[in-house]
């Protein structure tokens, strides 16, 4: 017979599976690494990506918006993209392309992980 006690079960991003602290921390390192190469990404099709620690800070500050009765928080994602009128659909579309490509680990879409989300806002230029 085998006994197996499970503490922390957990699935890391961006995929596949890890059983020890070292490959949690691993994992949130490279989603932290990742998110640096697209800030830069982001630059090129004319949007502003908050960085790792802009979007902690963003979660944060607990800022809402009113929708009917309630109250719904403005930053749950976890990727947050700040976009203005000269933005096109099409480099919106190009720049997601790029991060699935990125995202999508041993080139396998298989082992995406579908709880990675993307939050656009509408911030106009200079703000």
């Amino acid at each position: 017979t085998t006994n197996s006690v499970v503490h922390r079960p957990t699935l890391p991003a961006p995929g596949g599976e890890r059983d020890n602290d070292a490959d949690f921390a691993y994992s949130q390192a490279y989603l932290v690494h990742l998110n640096s190469s697209l800030v830069e990404s982001a630059k090129r099709y004319g949007m502003r990506m908050a960085t790792h620690e802009e979007a902690l800070e963003l979660a944060k500050s607990k800022a809402t918006r009113v929708a009917g009765t309630n109250k719904i928080p403005l930053f749950t994602y976890d990727e947050i993209i700040f976009v203005d009128t000269s933005v096109k659909g099409e480099d919106v579309l190009t720049f997601m392309k790029s991060i699935y490509s990125q995202y999508k680990p041993q080139d396998n879409p298989a082992l995406l992980p579908t709880e990675r989300s993307i939050g656009f806002y509408y911030l106009p230029k200079g703000e």
